[in-house]
């Protein structure tokens, strides 16, 4: 609007200058996938996220098969159809719809993950289900075209990668590999932000780092010397003068490194 006098919101930036969001930042989410994954290519640690990701999902969606009640009777029907006629193939009809509806349910979560969304974890009803469009009409189950899993836990692509890295990645890989990030963003900040290339050899290596920590303290003693009544009876030309000290702040302050 032209006269306003709102300012502009302030955007939070990355060390690196990449703006922050609440939603979605592709530069941090990079670099949880190398805390989880440890490669130095972007794109293995994606594909290694990736993985990892859809093994446990694949674990998760082969038991919903038997938690999700339409589906699990689905399945058991259609393995009693084959079972009457052959005992076998009722075993191996039912092992192959539940493998299938497992395969359909994971391709489905990634999906759903790929687009910001979260998934359901332990799924009770087929509103739960991403995967039925797939495989619903060869079970028999009527599915939807859109997600709307019902009340419980969700996980974000972020919560998955950030669960992993805390039951799947030892403490020495994660403080290491946060080292090396670090490292990284600060030697980014000293050459490529001001033009330069960044030296195959860093100028800042966090392992030679210093903190330093200075504290402050500021004192006001009013006083400390007579009272004001008493000042102002027994040297009433200097009263004025000596009350001034009542108002100096004395402030000394203390560095140490570590």
């Amino acid at each position: 609007l032209t006269g306003s006098t709102e300012k502009a919101p302030t955007v939070e930036k990355t060390l690196t200058k990449h703006e922050l969001s609440e939603d979605l930042n592709y530069v941090y989410q990079a670099e949880l996938e190398y805390i989880l994954g440890g490669h130095n290519s972007s794109k293995d640690n994606l594909n290694d996220t990736r993985n990892r990701i859809l093994a446990f999902e694949a674990v998760l969606n082969y038991t919903a098969s038997y938690s999700v009640g339409e589906v699990n009777d689905a399945i058991n029907a259609a393995r009693d159809a084959a079972a009457a006629i052959n005992p076998i193939a009722g075993i191996a009809v039912g092992a192959a719809l539940r493998l299938g509806f497992t395969a359909a349910e994971t391709a489905g979560d990634w999906k759903v993950l790929k687009s910001g969304n979260k998934v359901k974890i332990g799924k009770r009803a087929t509103a739960d289900c991403t995967g039925l469009q797939l495989i619903g009409s060869l079970i028999g189950v009527s599915s939807t075209d859109t997600y709307q899993p019902t009340d419980g836990l969700q996980l974000s692509y972020r919560d998955f990668v950030q669960i992993m890295i805390l039951f799947l990645t030892s403490y020495g890989n994660v403080v290491g590999r946060t080292q090396t990030l670090v490292t990284v963003n600060m030697n980014y900040l000293e050459f490529a932000s001001a033009g330069g290339d960044v030296p195959a050899e860093p100028n800042f290596k966090l392992e030679e780092a210093h903190t330093a920590v200075e504290a402050s303290c500021s004192v006001k003693s009013p006083w400390w010397m007579m009272p004001l009544g008493f000042a102002a009876r027994t040297t009433p030309e200097h009263a004025g003068e000596l009350a001034s000290f009542a108002d100096n702040t004395y402030t000394y302050s203390v560095i140490r490194s570590y």
